[in-house]
């Protein structure tokens, strides 16, 4: 289930993170200018959180630091989640919506 969660993961989070950061602009974020990076950079937090959770596992490493990957592997959550926040609040509401 772990190499799953991985194979996915890395399709899913990764490869489109790795994009944005090398300046692919998908076309649904194309009529908004704003830092794609930041995007990508929180992307790669997510991916990190990933593997920060999955490796510990698939090691079968103790309880104990499986527990601090997943404590680790929070807090890089909440990081990505706050550079997502920036990425909205930098580019302003799109165009067409209601303010």
């Amino acid at each position: 289930m772990n190499w799953a969660v991985l194979g996915v993961g890395t399709f899913v989070v990764f490869l489109p993170s790795a994009g944005l950061l090398a300046g692919w602009t998908p076309h649904v974020l194309a009529h908004r200018a704003g830092p794609l990076r930041l995007l990508g950079i929180s992307g790669a937090l997510l991916y990190a959180a990933l593997l920060t959770v999955v490796l510990p596992r698939l090691a079968d490493a103790s309880a104990d630091l499986r527990s601090g990957c997943a404590y680790a592997a929070a807090a890089l959550v909440v990081l990505a989640m706050l550079l997502a926040i920036v990425y909205d609040l930098k580019t302003g509401p799109a165009p067409g919506s209601r303010k």
